[in-house]
């Protein structure tokens, strides 16, 4: 009889079987920013390897990081929009990134969810995205369920729940794992406030450089200040933020 439920089950998910993937246009605000991000990337690489004048406040590993890291954002977009799927299956769901692919197993899955977003981003990402959360509190982003391949994806959803529903009385309804999303959930905030911290100290670091540079006609100090600096901020921030979230969730 188990196995007989289980035949069921699994024919159930598979009737739902598919794969969301990029069938529409790229949004012409992305393309605009990947258009942008190549031109830009383009000049600097071209200012730092085949230009013939170098700059005397700038020191040469520093224009070979800028130059570098303005391709890391471009080549992470291309990827996500060549590679980024969702493939549902009988037997879970996998997720292809930019660069990863991980796969979760229905046993798995504690609850799918279409969560908007607070902030507009200006046509740059998808206002209505989908998540995975995993029993173990993990969040994963579901690329290609949203308003921009979808016409719904509250209804996509809605399917995909109900296909789970048979199995352990169905996904969001354990209340062990929803503690442990909100335990990750709070740790995800916290690594999201110390980045943000960390950032605008090395707005803050870079400001204070090129002054410096500009009065005294001298690199100064690049490397403590736009390197170890934020990184310090960062390691500060991070143990901080954390370690209050550890406390506060205590608390609750």
């Amino acid at each position: 009889m188990a196995d007989d439920a289980d035949g069921e089950y699994a024919d159930d998910v598979d009737r739902i079987a598919r794969e969301y993937r990029r069938r529409r246009p790229v949004p012409k605000a992305l393309l605009a920013l990947m258009a942008f991000c190549l031109l830009t990337a383009a000049q600097q690489t071209w200012r730092t390897f085949a230009s013939s004048r170098s700059s005397a406040l700038a020191p040469e590993w520093l224009s070979t990081a800028g130059a570098v890291a303005l391709w890391v954002p471009l080549a992470a977009l291309a990827l996500e929009q060549w590679r980024g799927r969702t493939v549902v299956t009988a037997h879970g769901v996998t997720v292809r990134g930019a660069v990863r692919t991980r796969s979760v197993a229905w046993a798995d899955v504690h609850d799918i969810r279409v969560e908007p977003r607070r902030r507009d981003t200006h046509g740059l990402t998808p206002r209505s995205p989908a998540y995975l959360y995993a029993t173990d509190g993990r969040r994963i982003l579901l690329p290609r369920l949203d308003e921009w391949q979808l016409d719904d994806p509250y209804a996509e959803v809605a399917e995909l729940r109900a296909a789970v529903a048979p199995r352990d009385g169905g996904v969001g309804e354990a209340p062990w794992a929803e503690a442990r999303v909100r335990w990750r959930a709070g740790h995800r905030t916290a690594w999201q406030r110390a980045n943000l911290g960390a950032a605008l100290v090395l707005a803050a670091m870079v400001v204070l450089w090129a002054g410096r540079a500009l009065v005294t006609g001298t690199q100064g100090q690049p490397f403590l200040l736009l390197v170890c600096v934020p990184l310090a901020s960062l390691a500060v921030l991070a143990a901080l933020l954390h370690g209050w979230w550890e406390v506060r969730a205590g608390r609750g």
